[in-house]
């Protein structure tokens, strides 16, 4: 069930987030509009700073419009999720979502997206990119704390084993090729077969 739903809005050019109640999602709408209008999202990138402490900056790196398509997409998936674990765990809400610890986000990866759904490496990878660069943003933008969110050790082989399973070739058999050549005509035109029948004559 779709609890969370996003929309082009042609007058802000970008997708806004709405709840099941027509409530504006304030927080991912104004990222989708950040990501729309620069092009860039925002890496967290970690480097020396005075006296050696470290220090946090936030490094923008272009994007295309297709991962633009496949953030908005995966946040709604995390989103939708949220609210179904929010209705067993009260202290955990889409209004809150922002200020989640980073335990859950890393919950969700692990647990529902690579052990639950069996994602293989190439979806694993739009989920981690999509909590990174929202939260982020947030975290940039003084809404919430840094968060770490990443694949555990364990689970890596894993990704592996549903990557394989999800790339499986699936063979035909001589005898179902010969079937589907045999009812096939825009394989085949009858002009094309009719000339073959008359060569091998």
């Amino acid at each position: 069930m779709q609890f969370i739903t996003s929309q082009k809005s042609e007058y802000h050019q970008c997708q806004v987030f709405i709840a099941e109640d027509l409530s504006l999602l304030l927080l991912p709408t104004l990222f989708s509009k950040a990501i729309s209008r620069t092009g860039v999202v925002w890496k967290r990138v970690t480097c020396d700073g005075e006296n050696r402490f470290a220090l946090t900056r936030y490094k923008e790196e272009e994007i295309s419009d297709v991962t633009i398509t496949i953030l908005h997409n995966r946040l709604k998936h995390f989103f939708n999720w949220l609210i179904q674990y929010s209705q067993a765990n009260s202290q955990v809400s889409i209004d809150r979502h922002h200020n989640i610890p980073e335990e859950l986000l890393n919950h969700y990866i692990n647990t529902v997206i690579i052990e639950e759904q069996g994602a293989g490496e190439h979806t694993v990878e739009q989920y981690l990119m999509a909590l990174r660069d929202y939260y982020n943003y947030l975290a940039m933008t003084g809404f919430t704390n840094a968060k770490d969110i990443r694949v555990k050790p364990r689970l890596k082989s894993v990704i592996k084993r549903n990557t394989k399973r999800r790339t499986a070739v699936k063979y035909l058999t001589p005898e179902l090729r010969s079937i589907l050549y045999r009812n096939t005509e825009a394989l085949f035109p009858k002009s094309i077969q009719r000339a073959k029948l008359l060569i091998i004559v």
